[in-house]
């Protein structure tokens, strides 16, 4: 089956398992949109792919011709370096700003507490 870029959004929907509603607002445009563009009414632009494969971290390529993978494998690197940028894009008052900005402040006998914390958590 030659899949199309339409059916191809709605099977990237459906393995986040979001709404079309949670696609569309995390993309910035209207659940009607989503639903006009997967039912094939509705062309993509150019603008909405870009969105849709920077904000779900979505092969570009897989995206316009069913080639390849659908993630993006990124690094560990990749992935703080995207969550820094978010950080500084972010307002002061946001989490991921707030969250930087006291771990900059810790000392290193602090960073390696919060350290252990972290891993504490994550098992």
């Amino acid at each position: 089956m030659n899949e199309t870029i339409n059916l191809r959004i709605k099977k990237l929907r459906k393995a986040l398992d979001l709404t079309q509603q949670a696609f569309a607002e995390r993309i910035g445009v209207k659940q009607n949109t989503i639903a006009l563009i997967e039912s094939g009414k509705r062309n993509t632009s150019d603008q909405l792919l870009l969105g849709v494969c920077r904000e779900f971290k979505i092969s570009e390529t897989w995206l316009r011709t069913g080639k390849g993978e659908m993630f993006i494998k990124r690094t560990a690197n990749d992935e703080i370096s995207a969550f820094v940028d978010l950080a500084l894009c972010d307002e002061p008052g946001n989490i991921r700003y707030r969250f930087l900005s006291a771990l900059a402040a810790m000392s290193e006998e602090e960073l390696q507490a919060a350290a252990r914390f972290a891993l504490a958590l994550a098992k």
